[in-house]
């Protein structure tokens, strides 16, 4: 047979869900973050208009 033994890529899958998954949670916290300064800085705005 050619193929007799399946190779163990285990450890592999286990990081790149790792790193998929902080990249991701980092991404949304910027989201988050990013978010909340532009409504700080919208009702800045709206009370220097009036």
């Amino acid at each position: 047979m050619l193929f007799q033994n399946t190779i163990d890529t285990t450890n592999y899958m286990i990081a790149g869900y790792t790193i998929f998954f902080s990249v991701i949670t980092i991404y949304v916290s910027s989201l988050i973050i990013r978010w909340k300064k532009a409504v700080v800085e919208l009702a800045t705005l709206e009370d220097l208009e009036n």
